[in-house]
C-alpha cells in the first residue's frame, strides 16, 4: 500500500508541479497547483524510508518556492496589464469615418 501511496504522490507532484509553472496559452501560472505538489510531497515523504526523506522535503520547498514564484510572477503580469490598460485608454481613438 505504500509503495502505491508513493507512486501516486510522485505522479501528482510531477503533474501539479508542471501545470502550476506553466502558462499554458494564458499568461497567468497557477500556484495553487503547486500547493497540491506539496501535499503529494508530504504523502511521499510518509510513504518512503528515513534514508529517502531528505529528496521528498526538498521537492516539498521546491513546490512552495514555485508557489512563490509563480504569485511573484502574476503580481508582475497584472502590473503590465494594468498599464498596457492605462496606456491604451490615453491614446486616442482615430477617426475612421468616411466620406461617401
Amino acid at each position: 500500500m505504500k509503495r502505491a501511496s508513493l507512486i501516486l504522490a510522485a505522479f501528482g507532484y510531477i503533474m501539479f508541479l508542471i501545470a502550476g509553472m506553466d502558462t499554458g496559452l494564458g499568461v497567468f501560472r497557477t500556484p495553487i497547483y503547486c500547493w497540491a505538489a506539496f501535499a503529494c510531497a508530504l504523502i511521499a515523504v510518509l510513504c518512503v524510508s528515513k534514508r529517502h526523506r531528505w529528496f521528498w522535503s526538498i521537492a516539498g520547498v521546491v513546490a512552495i518556492a514555485g508557489s512563490l514564484y509563480g504569485y511573484h510572477q502574476n503580481s508582475e503580469w497584472r502590473q503590465r496589464l494594468e498599464r498596457f490598460k492605462a496606456q491604451e485608454s490615453t491614446l486616442p481613438t482615430p477617426n475612421t469615418a468616411t466620406n461617401k
